[in-house]
């Protein structure tokens, strides 16, 4: 009863926000699915920076647009790379150019990037980067014109598929993450190079070949994951309530070399996380869930240390020096058009900062840098702006 109650939500959301992707088991339309963070959480800076009190990142600027929602972002030095669901780009006075779900913008100026990315015939849902390249995951078959389920590794440089790297996925791929030499990969695929290896592994970043060593044992998908390099582990969060036989309610460390459980878990009874966050020393972990809540926990202790509760999921959290950036849909404390907000990390008190956003579905995706934050989702405007799928906002 337990699981089927925690899926309620994410089926009644299949209806309304999403076609059916082909061979999907689950659709990745769902509310739980959609939100799940793609991208792997970068480590927070431990640098001091300076923000107003209320938290405010910047001002929102106008940029190209894309005529979908966005699904991933990624803050690459002065690129932005954003994934999601859409056939072009938008320019200010209205002009198309195809970018079928993968395109890349500059965050100065916010202007298309022609050609610096190959076009999926499905959804991207996570993005990866390391030095001159990038890794894509999603619920497609094809990319740049090759075959590639649910992975694929594109040079940035040249804007072509890497030839080299084929994991020979059999579904779609929801998280990423660069670990241990290698790169996690959650999602809802149960075998891997003809492998049988469900739901979390890892693969060589060069060729995408299934690293048999690491072998975790969960009964469900994962939507999120953060590498602590402290303590040499991984944060899985997902839609599982098992893992190795045992109880683990949706989020799990894991030993980045084996793969097992190891090392104090979280006292936590909840939701499906869809986006998580390890902060820079490994001292705590913030989770987003579809049961509308973001909680800060000690990794220490496995204690939780504050509770945010909004109007609908909390979709995405990113985490800035002290300021945890996180996204909704249906609002935030009777304010139906606040889906893009921020709390103080160490206390959970939300800031003023609230731009308003019209659209319901609001928020899924934000990557955040010294240079400004970006964020994605099925939106339109942005403070009045603008703003169709994704949004950047700068000192």
């Amino acid at each position: 009863m337990r699981r089927l109650a925690r899926t309620l939500v994410p089926v009644l959301a299949v209806v309304l926000l999403a076609p059916v992707v082909p061979g999907v088991h689950g659709v990745p339309g769902s509310a739980a699915a959609h939100a799940a963070t793609a991208v792997a959480a970068p480590s927070a800076s431990a640098a001091k920076i300076t923000v107003p009190r209320s938290g405010s990142p910047g001002k929102v600027r106008r940029s190209w647009q894309v005529d979908g929602r966005v699904m991933a972002v990624r803050i690459k030095g002065d690129l932005v790379i954003v994934g999601g669901e859409f056939r072009n780009a938008i320019a200010p006075n209205g002009r198309r150019v195809a970018a079928r779900n993968l395109a890349v913008f500059r965050l100065g100026n916010g202007r298309f990037v022609a050609g610096a990315v190959p076009g999926t015939d499905g959804v991207v849902r996570a993005l990866e980067t390391r030095g001159r390249w990038l890794w894509v995951g999603g619920y497609f078959e094809r990319v740049g014109g090759l075959p590639r389920t649910g992975l694929a590794k594109i040079d940035l440089n040249t804007g072509r598929v890497s030839p080299g790297f084929d994991a020979g996925l059999n579904h779609g791929v929801q998280a990423l993450a660069r670990g241990a030499g290698g790169l996690l990969t959650g999602g809802r695929m149960t075998r891997v190079g003809g492998v049988e290896q469900s739901w979390l592994a890892r693969l060589a970043p060069a060729t995408g070949r299934l690293d048999e060593a690491f072998r975790p044992q969960l009964d469900g998908p994962v939507f999120a994951l953060g590498v602590d390099k402290v303590s040499g582990r991984v944060w899985a969060g997902g839609a599982f309530e098992q893992v190795e036989g045992a109880a683990h309610d949706s989020i799990v460390a894991l030993d980045l070399a084996t793969g097992r459980v190891r090392g104090r878990q979280l006292a936590r009874s909840g939701g499906d996380v869809l986006s998580l966050q390890v902060t820079s020393r490994g001292r705590r972990v913030l989770l987003a869930d579809n049961f509308n809540v973001l909680c800060s926990w000690s990794v220490p202790t496995g204690a939780r240390q504050w509770r945010v509760a909004a109007g609908g999921d909390v979709q995405a959290v990113r985490v800035r020096g002290s300021l945890a950036y996180f996204g909704v849909h249906g609002g935030f404390g009777g304010q139906r058009r606040a889906k893009l907000l921020v709390a103080d990390v160490g206390t959970g008190r939300v800031r003023s900062w609230r731009p308003g956003i019209p659209d319901f579905w609001g928020i899924y995706a934000i990557d955040v840098s010294r240079r400004g934050l970006v964020a994605g989702g099925r939106i339109t405007k942005v403070a009045g702006v603008p703003a169709r799928g994704w949004v950047r906002l700068l000192p």
